[in-house]
């Protein structure tokens, strides 16, 4: 089946990305328009260009896949991997466990806590600023290839952590980490766009559901006596055009798009309370609770990654579904709106995770440790995967010509939203009781549904 092009919607940059479609599971380098009010036509020629990324051989496709996933994991791991040994800081640094809390979630100022003048707390605001610097490293990825911007942003990190490992202070891990964090925001940027360049419309789906991109890096066809090696510590400008701070602050103009703003907002909510609360609250809730040591406390995050993995294998087979009808019915894309319904079963795993965790939680006794809360943990996990997945799939569907301007709100929106979180965490739970919170966190994601709800109604 041979797809015609609209010369009216050609790339009008190198900037803009151009999608593609697949019927009857073949590639074809147009892509048809989407039927949603909301969503742009788009009909873009891709050519034979053997360079481009979705013309690239599936394995090496494939590999990249992997390795990127694997950065995209390391981003929230260095965050997050402090978190089973809060204690341990504390007692080091002689401050308190929510203090220490402020390593994971921000990086901004500092403050000194006048409750323990002898020691002046800093703040560190790592996830703020993983939300920050996409605004940045994205012109330059387009400027210079993404391949460049993965390299160096994975040696300044790595770097940078051994910083944290050698300081014997709270000031030095402070600096550390601000600095580690500032390339820490390439997986959140880049992930979504370069899979929508790289993959078919019938691939996307589980492509976007690892969070894993593929390099944008194309080589010229010229003569060249670099080896291998060198080409990849290596790299030129491929982009010739200006940098401009329009560019820097184009994503704000995703903030005028209803498509955009209600799904990010939704799963803004959802993430911040199951990938955010129910892992920094941890040391918190269970570790003074039950007087878990370090490993004690590391063992707890099994149910999470349970739950987030399970997630996604039932993504994969949803997903596979939806394919194979799509494929079945003759339509060349998935119906946007099938995202959104599949993303309600996410919507209710998190409020029965909630209820299971607060409840279990509230009614186990000091030192008597009970691991049906962690159940709880699992399932709010599965919820949380099943909603970032579906959602982020419907996003980058309908705006499928802006991904990484999209990509770069949604990462804005919710790390600054869970930088906050750390800060009411607390008071609440020790405010409102640990059971009663069950109902404040159930209405929280009721809430969060309502926007889904009214776009699936306006769809």
């Amino acid at each position: 089946m041979t797809v015609l092009p609209d010369s009216n919607h050609y790339p009008q940059s190198k900037n803009e990305e151009a999608p593609f479609s697949t019927i009857n599971g073949h590639i074809e380098h147009a892509s048809l328009p989407i039927e949603h009010p909301n969503e742009k036509k788009v009909s873009t020629i891709i050519g034979d260009d053997p360079d481009h990324p979705v013309n690239r051989p599936r394995y090496k496709r494939n590999i990249n896949l992997g390795l990127i996933s694997l950065h995209a994991l390391m981003t929230n791991f260095v965050g997050a991997g402090i978190i089973p040994v809060y204690t341990t800081l504390a007692e080091k640094f002689g401050i308190e466990i929510q203090d220490v809390s402020y390593l994971t979630s921000i990086h901004v100022s500092h403050i000194t806590f006048p409750s323990t003048p002898s020691h002046e707390k800093l703040i560190d605001p790592k996830i703020l600023c993983t939300g920050l610097t996409p605004f940045f490293l994205v012109p330059l990825s387009t400027r210079y290839g993404r391949r460049p911007v993965w390299l160096i942003s994975t040696l300044f990190t790595a770097v940078c952590n051994i910083g944290c490992a050698e300081s014997q202070s709270y000031t030095p891990m402070l600096v550390c980490r601000i600095l580690g964090s500032l390339m820490l925001g390439a997986p959140i940027a880049l992930g979504p766009p370069i899979v929508m360049e790289s993959f078919a419309e019938h691939e996307r789906g589980l492509a976007l559901g690892t969070w894993s991109p593929e390099t944008r890096y194309i080589e010229k066809e010229k003569p060249t006596r670099k080896s291998g090696f060198m080409k990849l510590i290596t790299f030129s400008r491929i982009d010739p055009t200006p940098f401009s701070i329009s560019e820097v602050i184009r994503p704000f103009s995703m903030g005028k798009q209803m498509t955009v703003v209600l799904p990010v907002l939704s799963h803004t909510m959802i993430f911040c309370l199951s990938a955010s609360m129910l892992t920094v609250e941890i040391p918190q809730l269970f570790g003074t609770r039950f007087e878990l040591s370090p490993e004690q406390t590391g063992i707890q995050f099994l149910g999470i990654i349970v739950g987030t993995i399970l997630g996604e294998v039932f993504n994969a087979v949803v997903l596979s579904l939806m394919n194979r009808r799509t494929v079945d019915n003759q339509r060349h894309a998935v119906n946007p709106k099938n995202y959104l319904i599949a993303s309600y079963l996410g919507f209710v795993s998190m409020i029965v995770g909630l209820i299971v965790f607060c409840v279990l939680l509230a009614n186990t006794l000091p030192m008597h440790y009970k691991v049906s809360p962690i159940i709880g943990i699992g399932i709010a996990g599965f919820g949380n995967q099943l909603v970032s997945n579906f959602l982020i799939n419907y996003i980058m569907h309908i705006h499928s010509d802006s991904a990484a301007t999209a990509s770069i709100f949604l990462g804005f929106i919710r790390q600054t939203w869970c930088f906050i979180g750390p800060f009411w965490f607390p008071i609440m739970f020790e405010t409102v009781g640990i059971k009663n919170c069950a109902g404040l966190l159930s209405a929280l994601v009721v809430i969060s549904v309502l926007p889904v709800i009214w776009l699936h109604w306006r769809s």
